[in-house]
């Protein structure tokens, strides 16, 4: 089943799902027409540089969501490694995951065998980063602003996420074989 562009909300996600869309390979042909208009900057540039995203969202300010992106790691020295290259960014607020908990993933095992299958790689493990982007990680600020004014809360996610860009595609930002080098 394939994911489906909804233009009465922006969404693209797979047919009668509101929340959920099927995860697509970077090496397919139809991969940018899978991901959302708001997030396409932030996963182009990481694509570029060659990490793996898995999951992404463009963020659809009406209703509170924020942009997000999710990244897999083969271990967690890479994960650390791309955190301490991007933690300065005081827009991005992580989870760290040792699982995705992807529908249709019911074990660790299968998700490994589902992930290197979707990436074309052999790694024994993958563990996964996902980073909300947001005006800023003060929570209370965030809220603040998101119930003052939702289009200047779109406007500083917006802000924040060019900035994000900005260091991704910066000179001094490692690619994925850079990471541990």
């Amino acid at each position: 089943m394939e994911n489906r562009y909804n233009p009465t909300n922006g969404r693209i996600n797979l047919p009668g799902a509101d929340n959920v869309a099927r995860t697509v390979s970077p090496r397919v042909d139809s991969f940018y027409a899978n991901i959302e208009v708001g997030i396409m900057p932030v996963v182009k540039a990481l694509i570029e540089r060659d990490y793996l995203t898995v999951s992404s969202c463009g963020g659809h300010f009406y209703e509170g969501d924020n942009r997000e992106v999710t990244l897999a790691f083969p271990d967690i020295c890479h994960r650390a490694a791309f955190w301490e290259q991007v933690w300065t960014n005081y827009s991005l607020k992580p989870q760290f995951r040792e699982q995705f908990f992807n529908v249709g993933n019911p074990s660790k095992a299968q998700e490994i065998r589902d992930c290197n299958a979707l990436f074309g790689t052999n790694h024994p493990d993958f563990v996964f980063l996902t980073l909300w982007i947001l005006p800023t990680c003060d929570d209370d600020y965030n809220k603040a602003l998101w119930e003052r004014s939702r289009d200047e809360y779109a406007d500083a996610v917006c802000k924040a996420t060019l900035e994000f860009v900005r260091l991704l595609e910066s000179i001094t930002f490692p690619t994925f074989q850079q990471l541990l080098s």
